[in-house]
């Protein structure tokens, strides 16, 4: 690893959380009560419900869609927002 690669880590590690502060800050309203912008974000948090509630960790359907859809997310993402795992 060269030296200038080493000094951009902590750069881009600190540009990256001041970025996600200043998105949670301006959006905090919203992310306190759950509103999420769109399906991409609210279907793996429902993932990790239905899961919470004793769907199998392989199971990804999602039944409230007609027979069942197989969702391609997978649940290894999202399992940090998991009491489970805390």
């Amino acid at each position: 690893m060269t030296t200038r690669t080493r000094h951009d880590i902590p750069i881009a590690t600190a540009l990256a959380f001041v970025l996600s502060m200043v998105w949670a800050w301006r959006n905090w309203a919203n992310l306190v009560q759950l509103r999420l912008p769109d399906t991409a974000d609210v279907m793996p948090l429902q993932q990790v419900r239905d899961w919470l509630e004793g769907q199998s960790w392989i199971d990804l359907a999602q039944h409230r869609w007609g027979m069942g859809l197989q969702m391609h997310w997978s649940r290894l993402a999202p399992r940090s927002k998991s009491p489970r795992w805390r």
